[in-house]
C-alpha cells in the first residue's frame, strides 16, 4: 500500500501537464510528453536516472552500486590467515586477503564450534567509523553482520578454541540513506533490468544498519540501482 500511495503522490505532483498514462511498477510502460511546463521530460522506458526533486522536496533518491560481487565466504579474510586464540588475535587491514567491493554485510564463519567474540572495526557506506561485535555461543554457525561495511580495518578474535575464521561477502548491500520504512524502497534494477520481485529490506537506526537483499543473485558484472522514495 505504501508503494502505491507513493507512486500516486508522485503522479499527483507531476500531473499538471501529464499527457500519457502511468502503469503499476510491475508493468513495462513507455511514456512521452512534458510534465509541469518544461519541468520534466520522460521518454523511452521512463527511468529517472538521478535524484528527483519537485518544488524543492526530494521525491526519489537513486543509489547506484557498481558491479557488486556475488556472495563469497572468504573474500575479506581467508581462514588460513586468521587463526584465533583464547587470548585474542588482532588482524589489521594489511593482513586482510582482500578489500570490500561495496558497502555490504559480511559473513563470519568459524572453523569449529566455539564460544567467544569477534570485534570488527571499519567504515560504512559514507566513510564513517563503525564497530560491531559478533558473539558465538558454542556454535560454528556462519553469522552475518547487522551493519554494512564498506571497509574492514581491524578485527579481534577472542574464543575458547584455537581455530580459524573466514570473513566474506553476504548478498546484503548497504543503503546510503535511511528510508522512512521498508516500503519506501520502490524499485531495484540489476544490469538495467527492473526486478519483478521487490528486495528484502532491512531498516535500522543508522545508515550502516540499512540494507537490501535483491531477489536476483548478484553476478559481479552488473550494476545495481536502488530507487528510494523520500529517503531521509
Amino acid at each position: 500500500m505504501k508503494r502505491l500511495l507513493s507512486i500516486l503522490a508522485l503522479i499527483t505532483v507531476l500531473a499538471g501537464g501529464a499527457s500519457a498514462d502511468w502503469y503499476p511498477r510491475s508493468e513495462n510502460y513507455t511514456t512521452t510528453g512534458w510534465f509541469v511546463g518544461d519541468g520534466l521530460y520522460l521518454s523511452g522506458d521512463g527511468i529517472i536516472e538521478g535524484n528527483l526533486t519537485v518544488g524543492g522536496t526530494p521525491m526519489w533518491h537513486v543509489q547506484t552500486i557498481t558491479t557488486p560481487a556475488a556472495a563469497a565466504s572468504d573474500e575479506v579474510l581467508d581462514g588460513t590467515d586468521g587463526a584465533i586464540t583464547t587470548d585474542g588475535t588482532n588482524i589489521s587491514a594489511a593482513n586482510m586477503t582482500g578489500t570490500i567491493d561495496a558497502a555490504r554485510c559480511l559473513i563470519l564463519t568459524p572453523g569449529a564450534s566455539m564460544t567467544g567474540d569477534a570485534l570488527l572495526t571499519g567504515t560504512n557506506v559514507n566513510d564513517e567509523d563503525i564497530t560491531e561485535t559478533i558473539a558465538w555461543n558454542a556454535s560454528a554457525t556462519a553469522t552475518n553482520t547487522t551493519q554494512a561495511f564498506k571497509a574492514l580495518t581491524w578485527a579481534n578474535f577472542t574464543t575458547d578454541v584455537n581455530t580459524s575464521v573466514t570473513i566474506g561477502y553476504s548478498d546484503k548491500l548497504g543503503l546510503d540513506a535511511i528510508p522512512s520504512d521498508a516500503d519506501a524502497v520502490m524499485f531495484t534494477f540489476l544490469g538495467g533490468v527492473m526486478e519483478t520481485t521487490l528486495p528484502t529490506v532491512t531498516i535500522g537506526a543508522t545508515v550502516a544498519e540499512c540494507s537490501v537483499d535483491l531477489n536476483s543473485t548478484l553476478t559481479g558484472a552488473d550494476d545495481v540501482k536502488i530507487y528510494v522514495y523520500e529517503a531521509v
